[in-house]
């Protein structure tokens, strides 16, 4: 019954339901994009979606195939030294980006609503460990293939010898995925604890926490530095036989853990915390085509949690825009550092022309 509980079958077809219908509608925006016409003849219309499949499938074959070639001539020249000094460093790099992830999960919660979400999930009566679950499987589905390919030519890149490489590679890959499965397990439970429990979400200053792990690692490296550690040790085949069950078990069961938690998660505080996702997403191709709008929402979010900074002083004529520039630029300075990275960027450009 506790399971039953956990997780209601029924619910999950629901929304799994749902998903999938958005999915599809997703789906249909994008390939519009690329020139698919829902309205047209069915089986021309599948054709193309099948043609523009081939496509992508054959574009990834060769990106992957040409970085793999890059990596294999990158272990031909690269120097022992400069290996033990990748080797050193991959631990501090693997602890920085789980860092990143916990301090991430513990600002904003990691279980982002777009608006539709909100409209249909978070006022309905559906089990509140299901829109978890699935929000975690297409939270790390896809980041697991990304960063496993990254490890994979990361041990090409260091393990000289095709024969030697092509192991190390798929190792590394796994030892990857069950790495970022583990990470995001974790942030997932640190964000959902934030949501079942409305004390944590008081203390402003909680996402601070894991970066006391960056001072621990200089304490007891040992401690903290391990998953680093375990993806060098499975990049060179002498990781112990346990080591990759083990990851495994510790993940499921945080995320056992934090599923278990969102029955208790409180959605108002969940759709207060994804409105800025839930802007960004319903802008579409827009979000992609003009960072300058998703700059812009996150600033307008951010200043309304604030007062304002100094006040216009009452001047007339040009003054008047040369105090509003300046009033402008000190309230919102990252627009002062990308005109700043803009010009640089032109300047860079036009001597390289």
């Amino acid at each position: 019954m506790a399971t039953l509980s956990l997780f209601p079958v029924r619910d999950f077809r629901v929304l799994f339901g749902l998903r999938w219908r958005q999915f599809k509608d997703s789906a249909v925006y994008w390939l519009r994009v690329l020139g698919y016409e829902p309205g047209g003849r069915a089986l021309m219309q599948a054709g193309y979606v099948l043609y523009l499949a081939g496509i992508g499938a054959l574009w990834l074959l060769m990106m992957w195939g040409w970085a793999y070639s890059q990596a294999e001539g990158i272990a031909n020249n690269l120097a022992p030294a400069t290996v033990v000094d990748l080797l050193n460093l991959l631990p501090v790099i693997v602890l920085v980006a789980q860092v990143w992830t916990m301090v991430g999960a513990l600002r904003s919660t990691p279980l982002k609503l777009s608006f539709p979400d909100m409209a249909y999930i978070a006022g309905s009566p559906i089990a509140r460990s299901i829109p978890v679950l699935l929000g975690f499987l297409r939270t790390i589905l896809g980041r697991m293939f990304l960063f496993g390919a990254v490890a994979a030519l990361l041990a090409v890149a260091i393990i000289p010898g095709a024969a030697n490489a092509g192991p190390a590679s798929l190792r590394a890959a796994g030892a990857a995925a069950l790495l970022l499965l583990l990470t995001w397990a974790l942030a997932w439970l640190l964000g959902i604890s934030r949501l079942a429990f409305i004390r944590l979400s008081n203390w402003p200053l909680l996402w601070v926490a894991p970066l006391l792990l960056l001072a621990l690692a200089y304490v007891y490296p040992a401690a903290v530095l391990w998953p680093g550690q375990a993806l060098i040790l499975a990049i060179f085949g002498v990781a112990p036989v346990w080591l990759f069950p083990a990851l495994l078990l510790i993940a499921l069961v945080l995320v056992v853990a934090f599923v278990w938690l969102g029955n208790r998660i409180n959605m108002i505080h969940a759709a207060d915390e994804s409105a800025i996702y839930a802007r960004i997403s319903a802008l579409g191709l827009m979000a992609y085509r003009d960072p300058r709008l998703q700059a812009r929402i996150r600033l307008q979010s951010s200043s309304a949690a604030r007062s304002p900074w100094f006040k216009l002083p009452k001047t007339t004529g040009f003054s008047t825009l040369v105090f509003r520039a300046l009033l402008s630029y000190v309230r919102h300075p990252f627009m002062l550092l990308t005109s700043f990275a803009w010009g640089a960027a032109i300047t860079i450009l036009a001597v390289w022309i």
